[in-house]
């Protein structure tokens, strides 16, 4: 395989990349990110107990 169809597209590629959001690209995978407040509340959670 090689990547030359992609070096001459890259530019088209990118900015169709720019155009979405955050969550249009990653929305499979959403349920699976945490939210640093999340991360702030685990640590907390821990940190209380100790």
């Amino acid at each position: 395989m090689t990547i030359v169809p992609y070096n001459r597209k890259a530019q088209t590629f990118f900015s169709q990349y720019q155009s979405l959001t955050f969550e249009q690209v990653h929305s499979d995978r959403l349920d699976r990110i945490v939210s640093p407040k999340r991360i702030r509340t685990r640590f907390q959670s821990v940190a209380d107990r100790l």
